[in-house]
């Protein structure tokens, strides 16, 4: 027989750890200035800029419009015009080297020069990108040179004259990528302008213009945020109360509170995480929230499944050991759901890019945050609010082996054999006491043996 592993016995101080978790995240959240709100949820102006050598110049001819896309997959740079120009593609393996490569733009229409700023530099060190013309110019990067990259600190003391920025590192560090968020109060596309422009003057003073690629850029109004923040949170409490509703209508009210108990703990616990470490709080992020929200609860409902019907296997258990029993019926087929998610979750961490890997965080922190609660903070919940306590097992046996004294039979008028009279004292003489009767035994009803004897006395 499988052993049962007493989780409730530890229901105290992992109840008191999960408070302690809870209240450190908070406070830390408090200390550090609150969440770090996407440009989704906050409003205002979010730019990914990436700080690059300058490897290659082409200039225009002037009222020119043309379009140029270093294509690191197909390994050529294409250069699309007007209609009449056309579109041309140089590949990397006919012009190897970025002299070659400057002398074949050159060739293109509408092009009055390209100038390569390092010659001997391979084409294929080029990075993708399609960048803008500026004043009649277009530049091209290549990768880092080597050495130590650009840090953070550099970039948030070269955009220190601004308030409310907020900035941080993406991707790989060599590839010097920030995103840059600014709060803008204004929901005109004026104070959007004036604020990319603020961003760039700042960068190009302390990097050099010609070093910045803006890889994206993103504005939304402080009104759309609002709205979006709130449509945001009553997500989170309708589904909640939802649960309530649910957990209660299948199982006892009880069971209902102790599952809106452990969602609440695994909600908190994770916002507590993302405002600890200053994770970006996106609509991913409350699509993650979402998503834990249904996980823990499909892993607690499992275990309240088991419970109940255990509850009329073990009649003669107490709600502790029912429990116990229930957790530990249930705990393989809990591991391994939330080692296989894992898996996947982990691999869409490592691999992906962007808002997508902050929810594979928050999901992995919701299953191992979930997986927990559904042991150790429901189950207790419940035992803690159940106030029928079913009688020990213990208890029970010891009352079913208690031996029942048969009633003493009324004695004949006529029989001689009566008590004679004691010595001195003249008491009579006690009865010796008739011998324990055996516990009845299930089945028919059989009468005690001192009722037989009686019978056959009178009938004798």
């Amino acid at each position: 027989m499988r052993a049962t592993i007493e989780f409730t016995r530890y229901r105290l101080p992992m109840l008191i750890l999960s408070l302690a978790v809870i209240a450190t995240g908070l406070v830390m959240t408090i200390q550090r200035g609150g969440f770090n709100l996407s440009v989704d949820l906050a409003g205002g102006l979010s730019q990914q800029i990436q700080i690059a050598r300058p490897a290659l110049v082409v200039e225009l001819r002037e009222g020119t419009e043309m379009e140029v896309a270093v294509q690191q997959t197909a390994d050529r740079i294409v250069l699309r015009a007007t209609e009449v120009l056309g579109q041309t593609a140089l590949r990397f393996a006919d012009y190897p080297s970025l002299g070659a490569m400057a002398e074949a733009i050159e060739e293109v229409p509408g092009v009055v020069a390209a100038t390569a700023l390092e010659p001997a530099l391979a084409s294929a060190e080029l990075l993708a990108e399609s960048p803008q013309p500026r004043d009649g110019r277009l530049v091209l990067h290549a990768g880092a040179a080597g050495g130590e990259p650009l840090s953070i600190d550099a970039v948030r003391a070269a955009l220190g004259s601004l308030d409310k920025v907020s900035i941080r590192t993406i991707g790989v560090r060599a590839e010097q990528q920030f995103v840059i968020r600014v709060e803008v109060a204004a929901d005109d596309d004026t104070e959007m302008q004036a604020a990319q422009r603020q961003v760039r003057t700042l960068l190009a003073g302390e990097f050099g213009d010609d070093s910045l690629i803006v890889r994206s850029t993103d504005f939304v109004g402080r009104r759309f945020s609002q709205i979006l923040s709130q449509q945001a949170v009553w997500l989170i409490v309708v589904a909640l109360v939802l649960i309530m509703v649910y957990v209660g209508f299948r199982f006892r009210p009880e069971y209902s509170v102790a599952a809106l108990v452990a969602v609440a703990h695994d909600v908190l616990v994770l916002i507590g995480v993302l405002g600890t470490f200053r994770i970006e709080v996106s609509t991913a992020t409350i699509a993650a929230l979402l998503t834990i929200v249904g996980y823990s609860l499909n892993d607690t409902i499992v275990i309240f499944d088991r419970v109940r019907e255990n509850v009329s296997l073990m009649r003669d258990a107490d709600l502790r050991r029912v429990i116990d029993t229930s957790i530990t019926q249930s705990l393989a087929r809990t591991l391994i759901t939330s080692l296989t998610t894992l898996l996947a979750v982990v691999a869409i961490y490592v691999f992906a890019r962007g808002p997508i890997r902050t929810f594979a965080l928050a999901v992995i922190i919701g299953v191992i945050v979930g997986t927990y609660s559904s042991m150790y903070i429901a189950s207790p919940i419940v035992l803690l609010l159940q106030r029928r306590r079913r009688p020990a097992s213990g208890d029970r046996r010891a009352a079913a082996r208690a031996p029942v004294a048969p009633a003493a039979p009324k004695p004949d008028a006529g029989d001689s054999r009566r008590p004679a009279a004691s010595g001195a004292a003249g008491e009579p003489k006690p009865a010796p006491a008739p011998a324990p009767a055996a516990p009845r035994p299930a089945g028919p009803r059989v009468q005690p043996v001192s009722k037989r004897r009686n019978k056959k006395r009178k009938g004798g």
